[in-house]
C-alpha cells in the first residue's frame, strides 16, 4: 500500500507528488535499535509459544541486538506528500 501513495495522492488532484524512503538501521542504537528490542520484547513470548521460534534464538538475537556488534536493515519508513494545485 505504501508505494501506491504517490499514484493515489495524484489521483486525488494533488500536484507535486513526492516519496522520500528512510531505512531503519539497527546497530547505529537509534530509533530502531529501540523499536526492534520492544517488538522482541512484546512479541518475543508470544512468537515462542506459538512455536514460531525457540526461546534460545529469540535470547540470542535480543544479546547480538544489545551487543553492538550486527548491523541490517529492520525496517523502511516511507513518507509521501503532495500538494493542492493553485486556482
Amino acid at each position: 500500500m505504501a508505494t501506491a501513495l504517490p499514484r493515489l495522492l495524484a489521483q486525488a488532484g494533488l500536484e507535486d507528488v513526492d516519496l522520500m524512503c528512510i531505512p531503519g538501521r539497527v546497530g547505529r542504537n537509534g530509533n530502531a535499535d529501540a523499536l526492534t528490542q520492544l517488538t522482541l520484547e512484546q512479541l518475543g513470548p508470544a512468537m515462542v509459544h506459538q512455536g514460531l521460534v525457540a526461546q534460545q534464538d529469540l535470547t540470542d538475537c535480543r544479546e547480538l541486538l544489545a551487543s553492538g556488534s550486527y548491523t541490517g536493515l529492520a525496517f523502511l519508513t516511507l513518507s509521501t506528500w503532495g500538494r493542492r494545485p493553485h486556482p
